[in-house]
């Protein structure tokens, strides 16, 4: 399953092991980076990476979350935008999952 901006705060049903794409626009030149709030008995962070255009400096790039569910239940994806130094975030992506076995 592929989730983008668009899909945030909408409800998914997903398999379990059927692994959850999360792609995000980010400027980490900001200092604002995406991270991830999840339960982890129940979401599993598979890979996390940032791709941003090398020119020109400062672009915007997109940041890829790829998470697996492990087992059958409800959950909330979670990813807030924030400087790791401040504790309020400036934006919030959620989605909440129904995972079945």
């Amino acid at each position: 399953m592929r989730l983008s901006q668009e899909d945030a705060s909408s409800s998914r049903s997903v398999p379990a092991g059927e692994e959850v794409v999360v792609q995000l626009p980010e400027r980490a030149t900001t200092g604002h980076l995406w991270q991830p709030q999840i339960d982890d008995s129940v979401l599993q962070l598979m890979d996390d990476r940032m791709d941003a255009p090398a020119m020109p400096r400062g672009a915007p790039g997109v940041h890829t979350f790829v998470f697996r569910p492990l087992r059958p239940g409800p959950t909330v994806l979670r990813l807030v935008l924030a400087r790791p130094w401040e504790k309020t975030p400036v934006a919030e992506f959620t989605v909440e999952l129904q995972v079945h076995g």
